[in-house]
């Protein structure tokens, strides 16, 4: 899990919330499309990153798990291909 650290002790867990605070702290430049509907297909696959990846991710940073990160890739692209999210 992405983990957001600042000097005067914040702590922020999770993509989405990391993203919605530094977007508000620093909102130049915007980290999210400024039309409505590409935002809410970045928040969109953000959340399927969180859902379908990202356990798989983070062990495979760790050095784990890699054939198990390839195979929900593979499966996210063909998903994608397919027009479903």
């Amino acid at each position: 899990m992405p983990v957001y650290e600042e000097d005067e002790g914040l702590v922020l867990p999770e993509s989405e919330v990391i993203m919605e605070y530094l977007e508000e702290r620093y909102p130049e430049p915007a980290l999210w499309p400024s039309d409505p509907a590409e935002r809410a297909l970045g928040r969109l696959w953000l959340q399927r990153f969180d859902d379908r990846l990202g356990d798989a991710y983070y062990a495979a940073r760790r050095g784990d798990g890699r054939e198990q990160l390839d195979a929900r890739l593979a499966d996210l692209e063909a998903r994608s291909r397919r027009g479903r999210t």
